[in-house]
C-alpha cells in the first residue's frame, strides 16, 4: 500500500438482525460491505460502490448461534476473499471477492459473476476504483467449521439426552402473554399506562411478551419487547414451516419470535438465537389469548 496515493479498504462482514429494524436499511441477516468513501474529488458519488448483498439463513437451526456464525472465511488476502455462508435454505453458498490491479472488484456467487450485467452494463453495481486510488480487501470473519450448524438446520430429532427416552410425545400449552415492561429493560418508562380523553381509553404503548409454561415443564421465558401498541394493531402468527410463533406490531420496530425443534425451545433475540431445554417428549402448543384491557388492541391469531 506504500505506493498507493489514496488507499481504500473494502471490508466484507456479516450484518443484520432477525427481529429488529435498522435505521439505514433492511435488518435481515446478510453478507455485505459497509459504506466506504472514495477520495475527495475522485468520485462525484460518495456512496459505496460494492452494494451487492447476500441473504443468509433465517432462524431455523436446532442450536444456539449468532448471525456471525453463518459464514466462514476459507481464503483471505488483500486481493481475494473466498467466504462460505449458509444461505436462506440452510445450504452452503460460496462468495468470492476479487480485486484486479487493486482497482477492479468482481464478486461471484457459486462461480457466477454477479457484478456485471451483460445485457445492460449501466446496471453493473460495481464501479472501478478511480484513478489515483487503490483498494485492498479485509474481513473479520474467521475460518470456522460450518458443518455442525449446517446439520442443525430444521433438525427436529431428539437430542442425546432424550434419544432413549420412553416418554410418549405429549402436547403442552405454551401461552404467550403481554405484561408490563420490567424495570431492567430500557423501554421501562415507555411501558407506563397512558390515558387519552378522545377517544377515552388507556393503554400501554410497550409491553413485554412472556412465554408461560406449566411449572413441571419449565420457568416462564421473556421473549422480547414490542412497541407501538397504542397506535396500530398487532398480530399473532403460528409458523407453517416449523413449530413456532411470532408476534408483530405494525408500528413497532421489533417482532418477537420463538420456535421448537427436538426437545429444545429457541428464542430469537436480535442477531442471535438462544436455546432452552425442554423435558423429553414435550411438544409445545403455542397460543396467545386476548390481551389485557390495559393494552389498546387485541392480537388476532393467524394459522
Amino acid at each position: 500500500m506504500s505506493s498507493c496515493e489514496h488507499p481504500i479498504v473494502i471490508k466484507v462482514d456479516t450484518f443484520g438482525y432477525y427481529n429488529k429494524r435498522e435505521e439505514s436499511g433492511p435488518s435481515w441477516p446478510r453478507l455485505a460491505t459497509p459504506p466506504y468513501l472514495f477520495p475527495k474529488g475522485n468520485s462525484p458519488n460518495q456512496r459505496p460502490k460494492s452494494d451487492v448483498t447476500f441473504r443468509l439463513a433465517g432462524p431455523a437451526f436446532a442450536t444456539s448461534y449468532t448471525i456471525a456464525d453463518l459464514c466462514s472465511a476459507e481464503e483471505a488476502s488483500p486481493s481475494h476473499l473466498r467466504i462460505v455462508c449458509l444461505g436462506p435454505d440452510g445450504a452452503r453458498k460460496t462468495i468470492e471477492y476479487r480485486l484486479e490491479a487493486r482497482r477492479f472488484l468482481t464478486i461471484k456467487e457459486d462461480g457466477l459473476d454477479v457484478t456485471r450485467d451483460i445485457d445492460d452494463p449501466s446496471r453493473n453495481p460495481i464501479i472501478q476504483i478511480p484513478e489515483g486510488a487503490c483498494a485492498v480487501l479485509e474481513t473479520n470473519i474467521p475460518n470456522r467449521d460450518l458443518s455442525p450448524l449446517e446439520a442443525a438446520y430444521m433438525n427436529d430429532n431428539p437430542s442425546d439426552r432424550c434419544r432413549l427416552s420412553k416418554l410418549s410425545r405429549r402436547k403442552i400449552a405454551a401461552k404467550l402473554v403481554g405484561v408490563p415492561v420490567p424495570r431492567k429493560y430500557e423501554t421501562y418508562e415507555l411501558g407506563n399506562l397512558q390515558c387519552f380523553p378522545e377517544p377515552r381509553r388507556c393503554c400501554r404503548d410497550y409491553m413485554l411478551i412472556r412465554l408461560m409454561l406449566p411449572l413441571p415443564i419449565g420457568p416462564a421465558q421473556d421473549v422480547g419487547v414490542l412497541g407501538g401498541i397504542c397506535d396500530m394493531p398487532c398480530t399473532f402468527y403460528r409458523s407453517r414451516k416449523l413449530n413456532g410463533a411470532e408476534v408483530s406490531c405494525i408500528a413497532s420496530d421489533m417482532t418477537v419470535e420463538l420456535y421448537q425443534l427436538g426437545d429444545h425451545l429457541y428464542i430469537v433475540d436480535g442477531d442471535r438465537v438462544r436455546q432452552v431445554a425442554l423435558p423429553c417428549g414435550v411438544e409445545l402448543d403455542f397460543y396467545m389469548p386476548r390481551l389485557d384491557p390495559s393494552y389498546s388492541f387485541n392480537i388476532k391469531e393467524v394459522d
